[in-house]
């Protein structure tokens, strides 16, 4: 394959950079490509590739949508594919022009627990789907209530991961479905924060006058520091019934005045809501199962493309067996196929459930504000950042990422019988101390 046209796909940007410039040092010209760089740079890398002044291209799946290089003779898959879907539509990338060309897959234990592991980034229980809604639909702030029945919302992308502790992705998702069922209409994000300064004047006559002033000066909406005055537009715009967009012309007229100077900062999630949903509990189990449906299909996509490359790898007839599997997988839907019911063996000591919990519980007493749920303790033992668990101390601890050969439900469901425990002991207790101050 010197000299020819090679597709190396990884599924991490920072690989696709390590093994390119890896490439280079021995003489290869390669480069790599993914969504981390310029728009620009992609297309200059990917107008070298076709015309042959790159000859190995190490890529993420940002590659190859609209590619039309049909002398490509091999594609390399240095991990695993995120589904079948992917590996077909990939290695299909190859041979176009009717020459022989070869597809390679390499196959690591560890790149499947940590591929399945991502996908668990997005999971969570339906207390905080509740909570989350509550929060997009609420209408109230610091006692003020909006009487319009449609407003427009305004809230911090990172207040929103920090005080949940989810993904801003996930977040995005729930907005989307949110909007096509009519409830909310999404717009760009914007800045939800103003930093506002006074110029010399008298700040008392410019409040009894001023109602938006007035307000940015009351005490439990704003914060003063060194003279400058920060507070949340929405909280703003509730305290005085009126729109966001309202809220902005009036600042905007008061700096025309010479009045203020203001910034906007910190980015934000931005609706208007068009309706309150007429039933919350029924909203919350569908927004909660479409979530949890689509999380498992996900890691069963995962599952089915390794199991079946854990069963190529050791059969004496790979080509045929793997083109058999792959024509039986789309001969039916995904969900019924045979594959999303084969776990893929996997070569790791078995851990007793005791043994498990007792670590749980070890950390759940050691840091009981971090882990308030169990998908917060699985998400821990499989290595998957989160805004709470963000901190070096974390990744540092033995126990980080070691334990994803386990299944995920099954330490959310230990993690639940360690609190049940915990607070039967407490239960027990106080009622043994009771019994001895009678």
């Amino acid at each position: 394959l010197e000299g020819k046209s090679v597709i190396v796909y990884v599924n991490f940007k920072r690989s696709a950079d390590v093994i390119a410039e890896l490439l280079r040092t021995k003489n290869f010209k390669a480069e790599s490509y993914h969504a981390g760089k310029e728009n620009e740079e992609r297309k200059r890398i990917q107008n070298r590739f076709n015309s042959n002044e790159i000859s190995i291209m190490v890529a993420t799946v940002a590659f190859g949508m609209g590619l039309d290089k049909p002398d490509i003779r091999a594609v390399i898959h240095y991990h695993l594919p995120r589904s079948i879907e992917n590996f077909v539509q990939e290695i299909g990338r190859a041979g176009r022009d009717g020459e022989e060309a070869h597809c390679y897959l390499f196959v690591n234990e560890e790149d499947f627990l940590t591929f399945r592991s991502i996908s668990y980034a997005v999971a969570t229980d339906r207390f905080t789907i509740k909570t989350l809604l509550f929060r997009l639909f609420g209408r109230r702030e610091d006692g003020y209530e909006r009487t319009s029945s449609t407003y427009d919302k305004l809230i911090p992308i990172n207040r929103i991961q920090d005080e949940l502790d989810i993904k801003e992705t996930l977040v995005r998702t729930i907005l989307t479905w949110l909007d096509l069922e009519g409830l909310i209409t999404m717009g760009p994000d914007k800045p939800t924060i103003c930093e506002l300064g006074f110029y010399d004047g008298d700040l008392m006559k410019l409040k009894n006058s001023n109602k938006v002033v007035a307000a940015i000066m009351s005490k439990n909406l704003t914060r003063v520091k060194n003279g400058m005055y920060s507070f949340e537009l929405e909280r703003l715009a509730v305290k005085l019934d009126c729109n966001i967009s309202q809220v902005l012309t009036s600042l905007q007229v008061l700096k025309d005045e010479k009045v203020v100077n203001y910034t906007l900062k910190v980015p934000g999630f931005s609706f208007v809501v068009n309706k309150q949903p007429e039933d919350f509990d029924k909203l919350i189990d569908s927004v909660y199962q479409k979530l949890d449906t689509q999380l498992k299909y996900t890691v069963q996509k995962v599952n089915a493309m390794y199991y079946i490359t854990q069963q190529e790898s050791t059969s004496s007839d790979q080509s045929d067996h793997l083109q058999q599997r792959i024509d039986d997988y789309f001969s039916c839907s995904p969900t019924e196929h045979k594959l999303f019911n084969n776990l893929p063996k996997l070569r790791r000591p078995l851990i007793r459930d005791e043994d498990m919990k007792d670590r749980i519980k070890a950390l759940y007493d050691k840091a009981k504000e971090t882990f308030q749920n169990g998908h917060q303790i699985a998400k821990f033992f499989y290595g998957i950042p989160s805004p709470r668990l963000e901190d070096l101390c974390w990744y540092n601890n033995p126990y980080w990422g070691k334990f994803r050969h386990i299944d995920y439900q099954k330490l959310v469901n230990l993690f639940n019988q360690v609190i049940l425990e915990q607070q039967s002991l407490s239960k027990k207790e106080k009622e043994e101390e009771e019994e001895i101050d009678k």
